[in-house]
């Protein structure tokens, strides 16, 4: 049997180890913030209870190593902020706050409906299908499940030059 880990220790063992990770929070949050203001975008995390939420969650799994390397590498920039233009810095933590949404799964009893954003034009519902290894196309409803690995494994997916999105 696996001993049972939270998600701060899981981005604990992964590299980089080393970087003031408070200040890369906070860092985090802001840039969301700006985020959310200019953009307009759905953000995940905007303040240090979120934070604490993901952190402390232990997941159903072993999380997935791109998504923690993600979270990692765009908090250090982040908190670095070497020369980063505000684009960039709002790419990065835009990146971080999907990865997390990859990490800390949303819990739900009954069926789901899913809005999905950002499929690259033209593409036809038979390969959104077989994208999303589903007979029913969004809104759905979904089995709980089944919704969860929908936005585990299409959330932040790169298709064409698009981003698609599960909001």
């Amino acid at each position: 049997m696996s001993e049972s880990r939270t998600l701060r220790e899981w981005l604990a063992d992964t590299p980089p180890r080393h970087f003031a990770s408070k200040r890369a929070w906070r860092a985090l949050i802001q840039v969301n913030r700006l985020r959310r203001r200019l953009r307009r975008d759905e953000i995940r995390v905007t303040g240090m209870a979120a934070v604490q939420r993901i952190l402390d969650h232990e997941p159903w799994a072993v999380p997935d190593e791109t998504a923690l390397l993600t979270v990692k590498s765009g908090l250090r920039h982040l908190a670095s902020q070497d020369g980063l233009e505000e684009e960039e810095r709002m790419d990065i933590a835009g990146r971080v706050d999907r990865a997390l949404g990859r990490l800390a799964p949303r819990v739900a009893t009954s069926p789901v409906g899913l809005r999905i954003e950002g499929w690259p034009p033209g593409l036809g519902s038979g390969l959104r299908q077989r994208i999303l290894r589903s007979s029913v196309l969004p809104p759905g409803p979904y089995p709980p499940a089944e919704a969860a690995r929908i936005v585990r494994e299409v959330d932040g997916l790169e298709l064409a030059g698009h981003t698609v999105r599960v909001v």
